[in-house]
């Protein structure tokens, strides 16, 4: 046996063996692991006559999708108006840091409000270029404010639940009890009604005070029902309460507390959660309310509440937001409102849902009913995030004001 014959046919057999695996791993690696790159002729759609994809920073994290949001972005800088006509409208900052329930001054030239950082009250220009003093007095801790509509008294709450009334032009305040709740001042500002909130339902009543006597008057008790009694009084000065309770599914009865104790009409709406408020002439009220059909968000509505004419010409206005963001004008028929651009389901079951929204500004005309987009908020970095919770016109309405949730500070835009 030739031993170099032997080994050249082992090595012959190894070599052949080793190009039959390597043969047989790379069908297997196309097969199960490999794929193919395709024809760009065949998968790339013609952009001829169309532009060029736009250039990405890569040193950026994100996605194809950023770069096009950045784009819009800048689209909407370039279009933001300074007037409300229906786009893209410039907001214009009135003070620069946060502030507590501000409120506009009698003239409609300028807000009052109270500064947390000093524990002091204010009056700011209409422009924010100009800062008043209201009063020497510093109030530490305010935790709410309601003023009268000639901004020359307040109700002022404490964290505790104490409360007092502060007449800025007399420099002197009146201790009210803490079971006070839910203040509101007549339009002349001459009155105040409030709710006893106690734990005994005997005790709890709707009050009335006259601030230039300092009479009291008890109106109606409340019992256990103080939290379905709104308070307000109608620019007659006939009504000071409107109590509402449910009487279906989705259905509530309303019903209208006069001053002097009148047996004044009730009327019937489609909902549940009903908050309304006047129009400046008295003959109507516009009004929210929620219900399982629509998934408990807030509708606006109108209706006729005027002696006979209660509960006529109700109209559902089809809008979802709040009155807390809406404003009548003088003339009685004009609303200006900020609504949501989205809502979940239940929001009408919470009020703080409404200072965790995003707002668009509307104008609805009550004698016709329509309605239209006058202002997306914007600034010089593109939109803005805005969810109002006080709202109001000023400056002869050629301007409207609002507050923001987000930061607390007073804002407008310009109208005309």
């Amino acid at each position: 046996m030739n031993l170099r014959e032997l080994d050249y046919k082992k090595i012959a057999i190894m070599v052949g063996f080793i190009l039959i695996c390597l043969v047989l791993i790379y069908f297997i690696y196309r097969i199960f692991f490999a794929t193919s790159e395709p024809d760009i002729n065949d998968t790339l759609p013609d952009f001829a006559g169309v532009g060029a994809l736009p250039d990405v920073d890569v040193s950026r994290t994100g996605t194809l999708r950023d770069t096009e949001v950045e784009q819009e972005d800048s689209r909407r800088i370039d279009d933001v108006d300074d007037v409300a006509r229906g786009g893209f409208t410039s907001v214009v900052t009135v003070s620069d840091a946060r502030v507590l329930d501000p409120a506009p001054t009698r003239d409609g030239r300028g807000i009052a409000y109270y500064d947390p950082r000093d524990g002091k009250f204010y009056r700011l220009s209409a422009d924010g270029k100009q800062k008043t003093l209201m009063t020497d007095e510093r109030f530490y801790a305010v935790e709410s404010v309601t003023w009268a509509p000639n901004n020359e008294s307040a109700v002022i709450e404490y964290p505790d639940g104490s409360n007092i009334i502060y007449d800025f032009t007399k420099r002197k305040s009146t201790t009210l009890p803490k079971e006070v709740v839910d203040p509101a001042f007549s339009e002349d500002s001459d009155q105040l009604v409030f709710k006893i909130d106690s734990s005994n339902p005997d005790d709890n009543w709707i009050v009335v005070t006259d601030n230039r006597t300092g009479s009291t008057q008890l109106v109606e008790p409340v019992g256990e029902n103080g939290e379905d009694v709104q308070t307000m009084f109608s620019p007659d000065d006939r009504v000071v309460a409107v109590y509402s309770t449910p009487v279906g599914i989705n259905k509530e009865e309303v019903y209208f507390i006069g001053k002097q104790g009148e047996n004044l009409k009730s009327m019937f709406v489609n909902g549940l959660n009903f908050k309304g408020m006047y129009t400046p002439d008295g003959t109507r009220m516009l009004y929210h309310v929620i219900s399982t059909v629509n998934g408990f968000v807030p509708e606006l509505w109108v209706a006729d509440v005027q002696g006979a004419n209660t509960g006529r010409n109700m109209f559902d206005l089809g809008l979802n937001t709040w009155i807390d963001k809406c404003t009548i004008s003088k003339n009685a028929y004009i609303v200006y409102c900020a609504v949501p651009d989205a809502l979940p389901d239940g929001a009408g079951l919470s009020p703080r849902a409404l200072e965790t929204v995003s707002d668009l500004f509307y104008r609805i005309d009550l004698n016709t009913g329509l309605k239209r987009l006058i202002a997306i908020p914007s600034n010089e970095e593109g939109n803005m995030d805005i969810a109002v919770t006080k709202i109001w016109l000023g400056e002869g309405e050629r301007y409207l004001f609002f507050q923001d949730a987000y930061t607390d500070k007073v804002f407008r835009i310009k109208l005309k």
